[in-house]
């Protein structure tokens, strides 16, 4: 089992998979083993095996809940999400696993059940409790949000009844994981018109406006959102395993220039660090002192856009239905985004040995790696998305947004062969569009 841990976290997937597979042979009900052999072998672009695996999860879970049901007589069968200490301490996993959730019960994905969740997450404190509170009253009639003693005691008859909210089944029969899940669920809730799973009240969005009144925002000004994940909030370090997801500051000046020369306001949001240079048209709410949660959400759920590299925020604004510019992203996969409104650009993956830039498809192998040792100790470079870069895909979502942008076949053409490269990551393809310069110049991701 160890062993099995250590092969997967040092990029040597397919050792992990045959110690996790002959450990199956002699205990096939161990659902920690059958769970990560599922995953690995959908990383790994296995996706019949890994849809049969989980499909197993599945059964098995299901097949007790109604043993319970029975034995109980409950009128529905019961499950129980056994930790929430991620689900509700990480801020975005509160949307990537609620929002899933209820989309997938509204779609006829999940039979009707009582799922009962419990609302601690000790050890860690609640990521948002704002946000929380929003999907629990999104949630009414799907989740039953418990307190810390009556969990205990529905602990007792349903602890073996659990549910996983990091697997689903398809509605034509696959079982894929949270990763694929993300963008098929996204896809399927937006080609139904459905509206955002949540909303901001009025309230909070009139005393918002007045809080940005107070900041010298005009009533009638639109501002863009923008988050740039640095790593002080977990108090990451050079080398550690967040490395290559965090962005630096200094990239993002000239989308910000861009924004303001539109007329347009760009507000920051974060941990307390490194601050914005004070500019007209610009306010960095991580130097504030007294910050209340809600006010994030107002921010990220009521900007015309948000511009974020891969990291919480993104996820939140995506789920209020907020267009989504994400930049710098890293790893090189889709995962979390899911609506067709976003744009993307990511970090480039080069060989070490000619500088060559590696294509989707050749990238595919490590798309889901985020070590740092794994991509040195196989010459690969991580370069990041330039000053350029970033301002060219911020003035393409504005451009959009204006209705002054049209694509030409060229551009469609090349969205296509990327998507195509991407097929090895999500056999249900990706529900965005990347970056049209960002393809131009980077003809060899779509190669």
């Amino acid at each position: 089992d160890r062993l099995a841990e250590a092969f997967n976290q040092t990029g040597q997937r397919p050792y992990s998979l045959h110690i996790l597979k002959t450990l199956l042979h002699h205990d096939p009900a161990n659902v920690n083993w059958l769970e990560r052999y599922a995953g690995g072998c959908e990383l790994e672009g296995m996706f019949d095996e890994s849809s049969a695996a989980f499909n197993r999860l599945l059964d098995g879970g299901e097949a007790l809940a109604r043993h319970v049901m029975s034995a109980r007589g409950d009128p529905l069968p019961t499950r129980w999400v056994a930790d929430v200490s991620v689900l509700l301490g990480t801020f975005g996993e509160i949307p990537i696993q609620l929002a899933s959730y209820i989309k997938a019960r509204r779609l006829g994905m999940i039979p009707p059940e009582r799922l009962i969740l419990e609302d601690d997450p000790s050890p860690r404190r609640p990521a948002n409790p704002y946000l929380i509170n929003l999907y629990r009253s999104a949630a009414d009639g799907l989740i039953d949000f418990v307190g810390k003693f009556e969990a205990a005691t529905l602990r007792q008859h349903y602890r073996n009844a659990t549910r996983s909210l990091q697997v689903y089944r398809t509605l034509d029969g696959k079982a894929i994981s949270i990763l694929t899940a993300v963008g098929y669920i996204g896809r399927l809730w937006e080609e139904r018109g459905n509206p955002p799973v949540v909303r901001l009240p009025e309230e909070t969005v009139v005393r918002g406006r007045a809080w940005l009144a107070g900041l010298g925002v005009p009533a009638d000004a639109w501002f863009v959102t923008m988050h740039i994940r640095d790593g002080l909030y977990r108090g990451e370090t050079s080398g550690g395993l967040n490395q290559f997801r965090n962005s630096r500051l200094e990239l993002y000046d000239e989308a910000i220039r861009a924004v303001v020369a539109r007329g347009g306001w760009v507000i920051r949001v974060g941990n307390r660090g490194r601050t914005l240079p004070e500019q007209a048209g610009v306010i960095d709410c991580t130097s504030m002192g007294e910050y209340e949660d809600w006010k994030d959400i107002f921010l990220l759920s009521q900007c015309r856009f948000v511009v974020g590299s891969n990291s919480g925020p993104v996820v939140v604004a995506q789920e209020f239905d907020v267009p989504v510019v994400g930049v710098d992203w890293f790893p090189v996969n889709p995962f979390p985004l899911s609506s067709r409104r976003s744009l993307l650009i990511h970090k480039i993956l080069r060989n070490g040995s000619d500088g060559r830039g590696l294509s989707m498809g050749a990238a595919s192998t490590c798309a889901y790696q985020q070590h740092p040792d794994y991509y040195r100790e196989r010459g690969i470079q991580v370069e990041e998305n330039s000053a350029g870069d970033i301002r060219a895909v911020v003035t393409e979502m504005m451009d959009r947004l204006d209705g002054g942008l049209t694509y030409d076949a060229d551009d469609d053409a090349a969205q296509r062969r990327y998507e195509e490269g991407c097929r090895t990551l999500s056999p249900y393809g990706i529900n965005f569009r990347i970056g049209r310069e960002f393809l131009r110049e980077n003809a060899f991701l779509t190669g």
